[in-house]
């Protein structure tokens, strides 16, 4: 940040509302205003996506979907899908400084469904072009809801077993048979994200950020962060437009044993591995597959290697060297991008991050041709101690060598582990 800056963190929910909790109301533009006139730069919110059971925010039945409570009914009223009176005949709850989930649960969503019936949604032609541009999420999602919904709410493992396993003419069956319970779970995700735009716009014409994701908090706390449950390539896409680098989920692999992840990291064809975070933007490849390659081995060594400051894959033939992982201490750091073994040692000597009394030891024995020479011989281990520089003081690691079943002239791939010694 180029200069200093403040902000306020204030819920959604904790907003004033005529109607239970707070949402995308005038109170929000209101409190949008008030942070422009007390100098203030962000506004904190908490997640907003739909609620589950307890009703935590932290606690969502999708990553993509908001929460329909947010949607403000006042704006619905002015739209003439509903009436003031059908609003006011909702019992909101008593206290005007607490939310009473219950009551809202059962009374929000009977208004919501009224505006759909009175909207005629699907000749709407910005709901049209909502719906086709978010089908990648928004189509299970709406099943999803629609579904439970059926079920009388109860978690989905609990369903019949044809849909609970997806089996495909249960699927066709409940989309056809829920065509318009579904498109009401579209519907009020189409007017969620409308009237969300509109607040976010505001807020940024006044000079205000709403800090509304988790990345964003991260990337300014300058912490790394990983998305999980990614299953497809538009979840790809989506996380990469939000600066969200690493990722985990069933899009790369499944669960595996770690003898299965060892032997995989050593046998991925390094030609087509790219980091993306040094990729160039006007490099050709396709930003997607440059993204699963790195997250493959990202999340496969992030169980291998919890806590390690740097981890590798070296290529014994001809000294090639990828960082694949690195501690967020030593984010920044030229030496950790090198991509050759012996400038890499070379620089660790030079720039004097191995202790003096250990320089003899480092230089002698960790080198391309005693690793060549030890691997190829049929060996799976290596290990070797010293202190490391870390934030201006050496700090005692080991550096460990790890091969696959196979380690030869055709397989030369071993994994490099470097890691604080407690």
């Amino acid at each position: 940040m180029d200069k200093r800056a403040a902000g306020i963190l204030m819920p959604i929910t904790s907003l004033p509302s005529e109607y239970g909790i707070g949402c995308f109301s005038k109170s929000a533009y209101d409190f949008v205003d008030w942070l422009k006139e007390a100098g203030q730069s962000y506004w904190q919110i908490l997640p907003l996506g739909p609620t589950s059971y307890g009703d935590s925010p932290y606690q969502s039945f999708s990553t993509f979907a908001g929460n329909p409570y947010f949607i403000s009914l006042k704006a619905l009223v002015e739209e003439g899908v509903l009436t003031k009176e059908d609003c006011e005949k909702v019992n909101w709850g008593k206290r005007a400084d607490s939310v009473d989930y219950e009551k809202i649960y059962k009374g929000r969503y009977k208004l919501l469904r009224k505006a759909y019936e009175n909207s005629n949604i699907s000749e709407n032609q910005d709901y049209q072009r909502f719906v086709a541009e978010n089908k990648w999420w928004l189509s299970d999602y709406a099943l999803f809801m629609a579904v439970k919904d059926q079920f009388g709410g109860v978690e989905w493992t609990k369903w019949a077993e044809d849909i609970r396993l997806r089996w495909g003419n249960a699927m066709d069956y409940y989309r056809r048979e829920l065509y318009f319970d579904i498109e009401f779970q579209q519907y009020m995700q189409f007017k969620f994200y409308e009237q969300w735009m509109q607040l976010k716009a505001y807020a940024n014409k006044k000079g205000i950020q709403i800090i509304d994701s988790i990345v964003n908090m991260a990337h300014k706390l300058n912490l790394p962060i990983i998305a999980e449950g990614v299953e497809s390539p538009e979840q790809i896409k989506m996380l990469r437009s939000m600066n969200c680098i690493y990722a985990q989920g069933y899009y790369f692999y499944k669960p595996m044993p770690i003898s299965d992840a060892e032997d995989l990291l050593t046998t991925v064809p390094h030609e087509k591995y790219h980091h993306v975070c040094k990729q160039d933007p006007a490099d050709s490849r396709n930003t997607a597959d440059a993204f699963h390659e790195t997250s493959v081995t990202h999340s496969i060594f992030k169980i291998l290697a919890e806590n390690s400051l740097v981890l590798a894959r070296l290529n014994l033939n001809n000294g090639e060297y990828e960082i694949l992982k690195r501690d967020y201490r030593l984010h920044g750091c030229g030496l950790e991008m090198e991509h050759d073994f012996e400038s890499y040692n070379r620089r660790i000597l030079n720039e004097k991050l191995i202790h003096p009394d250990d320089e003899e030891l480092y230089r002698a024995r960790i080198t391309l041709s005693s690793l060549h020479d030890f691997f190829f011989d049929g060996k799976k281990q290596l290990s070797y101690q010293f202190h490391r520089q870390l934030n201006n003081k050496y700090i005692p690691t080991v550096m460990e060598f790890f091969a696959g079943n196979r380690c030869d002239v055709q397989n030369p791939w071993i994994v490099v582990l470097i890691r604080e010694i407690s």
